[in-house]
């Protein structure tokens, strides 16, 4: 009775192994497909990342001078109502301004009362906040200030 129990046991181990080898294999071969497109897609998430630092740095660079051409700066008619919206428009306080302008808080404050008028470097400032959005803008306030605002 030994003999024909041990082959039972055999066959079934052997169509066990054979059932799960067919269960096993196509999922092999799913996480191989998996791990090689998870791979992919790590080293093209890893371009993207250099890529979005690279232009995140371009920005901070191109933000980080407010500078406007010459023609624009002389077209632009500035007064106190100009300053106190464009300020509105682009969402800072004076504080703020006066950072992104690098000059004073009252400074900032006798623009915008008609005290005194922006000049020189100053105006081609205001003249190219006018061009950012506030995005931009906050971009720029952080790098300056060194703070991080939501």
């Amino acid at each position: 009775m030994g003999k024909i129990e041990s082959v039972m046991k055999q066959e079934i181990a052997r169509l066990a192994r054979r059932e799960i080898r067919g269960t096993v294999n196509p999922l092999k071969k799913e996480v191989t497909r998996l791990r090689k497109l998870s791979s992919r897609l790590a080293r093209t998430v890893a371009v993207l990342d250099r890529e979005a630092q690279h232009r995140r740095r371009a920005d901070l660079q191109r933000l980080g001078s407010l500078k406007a051409a010459e023609e624009e700066v002389e077209g632009v008619r500035i007064n106190g109502r100009w300053v106190k919206t464009l300020r509105r428009k682009i969402n800072v306080s004076q504080s703020e301004l006066a950072a992104l302008a690098e000059i004073s808080v009252s400074g900032v404050r006798a623009w915008e009362y008609d005290i005194s008028k922006p000049r020189g470097r100053n105006r081609a400032a205001l003249v190219a906040l006018r061009k950012l959005g506030r995005r931009e803008v906050k971009k720029m306030l952080e790098e300056k200030l060194g703070t991080v605002e939501s």
